[in-house]
């Protein structure tokens, strides 16, 4: 995952924080509850402390990410974040479809070239060992 504020690169070094931050990114817009950011981190075994590491992790990325970008909700955490590349990804691909469904043969190849150039690594790394994040990985 990389995650970039105005142009620069920010680390996010631990890897449940950034599966954490993936979870959030992947509902962007809308709520992720504490019960589905434990089982995209934890599966069928989370830890007892699984709601105080979930605040811990949270707390963590709000001291590097932008103030207010991390929004607490009634039941769990929401992200407000206008430019993410899965989103972006998947506005390209139905861009692609719709091109090639019009015999638009070279603004889809373009379209979907555009796409692709976004994964530099597989996607959902931190997050391919649950259910949850293989699912969203392979659609």
């Amino acid at each position: 995952m990389a995650v970039q504020v105005d142009g620069a690169a920010i680390e996010i070094d631990a890897a449940k924080e950034r599966a954490t931050l993936c979870v959030l990114a992947l509902r962007v817009g809308q709520s992720a509850s504490f019960d589905d950011i434990t089982n995209a981190l934890w599966g069928d075994e989370p830890p007892k402390s699984a709601r105080k590491a979930i605040q811990m992790y949270v707390s963590r990325l709000r001291r590097v990410l932008p103030p207010d970008v991390i929004v607490t909700s009634a039941d769990g955490y929401r992200l407000r974040c206008e430019d993410i590349d899965a989103q972006r990804f998947e506005r390209l691909v139905i861009d692609a479809r719709r091109q090639a469904s019009e015999r638009k043969v070279t603004e889809a190849v373009d379209a979907l070239s555009a796409a692709l150039a976004l994964w530099r690594v597989p996607p959902l790394p931190d997050l391919i060992d649950h259910a949850a994040g293989m699912a969203e990985a392979a659609r």
